[in-house]
């Protein structure tokens, strides 16, 4: 559908059980405003 999930600010935990379940490439993880703006089209 031409959608995608991301993940902003995820807690350490949250981050922790994504890495161990290997989804972190699924899933790109925004750490700040910064990367959520980088994603943006200008």
């Amino acid at each position: 559908m031409g959608r995608r999930l991301l993940l902003y600010r995820p807690t350490p935990e949250a981050v922790h059980t994504m890495e161990t379940a290997q989804l972190t490439g699924f899933f790109p993880i925004l750490g700040d405003e910064e990367d959520l703006l980088a994603l943006l089209p200008d």
